[in-house]
């Protein structure tokens, strides 16, 4: 197994930066490609429903300045790509293709944002964004979501660029399906570990999950752990790891996505909306 492909969804906006260097580090070990995906959304969405028909002229203008917005949000998200490439000594190319570096290609599309995200990330072997706060805006939102839960596709997520990738590793464990599917995911950034740590909880119920079987199945790919059992301090079990995670110098925090639904982690908070927030730790997500 392997990462060879990876999806970067950019806007136009700062967080492109983050994003890029983000999805260039994890191509790193693997001489990935990555692309670059922007989407022109419909020009015809900025006309609003007022139940009122709107002028031609009035109409066609809104059009034209929704179009002029994403031509330069476009450009400036072009303009990123680059730069973000020959910082990393990345190789730029037309369209991808198999060379033995890490390299990147830009693509547009038109359409709505969340829906070619989540279908170019069928093919994906990652999908890497900024933190999805509310701040993020709904299509970012909505894009990780859909990436996470609809497609089944892990996704990256860091508040800030990772200095490295590989050497220290955190598995966030439950016993959940979302957390197995996520150490199959990250199966690749695994092999490629020099530390592994599993990470689980105590939960309120004071049960510790079982993390015999995550050792025993890493142990079968050549892989050797460490278990650590966190007692909880009064926070949410999302600082808890995350804070452990730290501590113990991880590159890479591995953990399932909406173990619960996504709607009920929306009403009542969750581990996946903590650190979907605030990922001070690079976090690889399968639901």
């Amino acid at each position: 197994m392997t990462i060879a492909k990876i999806i970067a969804p950019v806007t136009g906006s700062a967080r492109d930066s983050l994003v890029l260097a983000t999805a260039f580090a994890a191509a790193k070990p693997f001489n990935a490609h990555v692309i670059a995906l922007f989407v022109h959304p419909d020009p015809w969405l900025a006309v609003p429903y007022t139940g009122v028909p709107l002028s031609a002229t009035v109409t066609q203008t809104l059009i034209d300045d929704a179009a002029m917005l994403a031509e330069k949000a476009g450009k400036r998200a072009r303009l990123t790509f680059h730069q973000q490439a020959e910082v990393a000594g990345v190789k730029v190319l037309g369209k991808p293709a198999h060379v033995a570096a890490v390299s990147a290609s830009f693509r547009e599309a038109q359409g709505f944002f969340p829906h070619l995200v989540a279908s170019a990330a069928q093919l994906a072997d990652l999908v890497v964004f900024g933190p999805v706060s509310p701040q993020a805006g709904s299509d970012i939102n909505e894009a990780f979501v859909g990436t996470l839960t609809k497609m089944d596709r892990p996704v990256l997520i860091a508040d800030d660029v990772p200095g490295r990738m590989l050497c220290n590793v955190s598995i966030a464990w439950d016993g959940s399906i979302a957390a197995a599917h996520a150490v199959t995911a990250a199966l690749p950034f695994l092999k490629h570990a020099e530390r592994i740590d599993i990470l689980t909880v105590h939960s309120s119920s004071g049960d510790l999950h079982d993390m015999r079987e995550v050792s025993e199945y890493l142990a079968l790919h050549g892989l050797a752990c460490t278990e650590h059992k966190i007692r909880s301090q009064g926070e949410s079990v999302a600082h808890d790891i995350m804070e452990h995670a730290q501590q113990r110098n991880s590159d890479l925090l591995v953990m399932g996505g909406y173990g619960h639904s996504h709607l009920r982690e929306t009403l009542f908070g969750g581990v996946t909306s903590d650190v979907r927030w605030h990922p001070i730790v690079p976090t690889l997500m399968m639901h």
